[in-house]
């Protein structure tokens, strides 16, 4: 009998998750996304706005941050007009609207408007709360709410508004009073008048003013800017009888004819002459108006003496 070949295929596997989260018991492919992963359960956050001070647990939510402290909002809700800085938030926000929950929890089908809600409420099915106040006991899911908890003893508020200076244990008390500055412009603009109601918002706009041209007094935001904006200052063609400048050459050329007398525009109909073609054009005007009111009487004329060639005359 012939020897028969079995050919070995080779099986592809499913990748594995190899960096599972000891405390909800998430995998992961790459030990930096369970690294961010944990940030959820430990409250830390490593990315602090230099502007504001506020911390994030991802650089990428750090950078979406910074452009709230902008004036620009392009994403705007055609329904209530709630404007956002980028349009994933538009997004999210338009879901309030349309009641769209997209995010499904596969142990009890309770729906979700984010990922994040559905990071959070998954948690709850394991019952983990390993982090217990040391002082009460009690225990919480996230490293973040035993913080939170915690200031109710120490009577801790780093919360501070950067309007009035007033201080808040929770960041949620901080935000309801921030409203109340709704109207409140206290920070004005050195520059400009412009005003605020945030110092952070104020130092944002005033890097807008922090090029300056010294000929007309125009502020820009990038040197770049200002070095562009300044060559329309600049007049390299200078008249040799008084000294006059022009950016351009032909506009230097038509005011020499002040000083010389030259008028080279000559008028076709009655041979007058200009220095200037905007001149000659102003003069042609007048011409095609009286040639329009000339015409205009030969027209009545013929009229009127059409009208009394048809006249019938009295019988004698």
């Amino acid at each position: 009998m012939e020897e028969v070949h079995i050919l070995q295929v080779p099986v592809l596997s499913v990748p594995e998750k190899p960096h599972i989260c000891d405390i909800c018991g998430k995998g992961y492919l790459h030990a930096s996304k369970l690294v961010i992963h944990q940030r959820v359960h430990t409250g830390e956050r490593p990315y602090t706005c230099d502007l504001c001070g506020r911390s994030f647990a991802e650089k990428g939510s750090l950078k979406n941050h910074r452009r709230t402290h902008s004036d620009q909002k392009p994403h705007a809700c055609d329904i209530c007009g709630m404007a956002y800085t980028r349009r994933s938030g538009l997004l999210v926000h338009m879901r309030a609207h349309s009641g769209d929950r997209p995010f499904i929890c596969g142990l009890c089908g309770r729906a979700f408007p984010q990922q994040s809600d559905l990071d959070k409420h998954s948690l709850s099915h394991n019952n983990s709360r390993p982090y217990k106040c040391d002082i009460c006991e009690k225990a919480f899911d996230f490293r973040s709410k035993l913080m939170t908890h915690q200031r109710m003893h120490s009577s801790e508020k780093p919360f501070v508004c950067n309007i009035c200076g007033k201080a808040y244990s929770q960041r949620s008390s901080l935000n309801n009073h921030r409203i109340t500055h709704a109207d409140d412009k206290p920070h004005s603009c050195d520059v400009c008048g412009r005003s605020f109601n945030r110092k952070t918002h104020l130092m944002a706009h005033q890097l807008t003013h922090s090029f300056v041209c010294g000929d007309c007094g125009r502020c820009f935001s990038d040197e770049s800017d200002l070095s562009k904006h300044q060559l329309t200052h600049e007049k390299p063609y200078c008249c040799e009888f008084c000294d006059k400048a022009f950016k351009h050459s032909s506009k230097l050329q038509a005011h020499k004819r002040t000083h010389t007398g030259e008028k080279p525009f000559i008028c076709q109909i009655c041979g007058r002459a200009f220095s200037q073609p905007g001149s000659l054009k102003t003069h042609q005007a007048i011409h095609n108006r009286n040639h329009a009111t000339q015409l205009q009487l030969v027209q009545q004329s013929l009229c009127q003496s059409e009208q009394s060639h048809h006249t019938p005359k009295e019988s004698q």
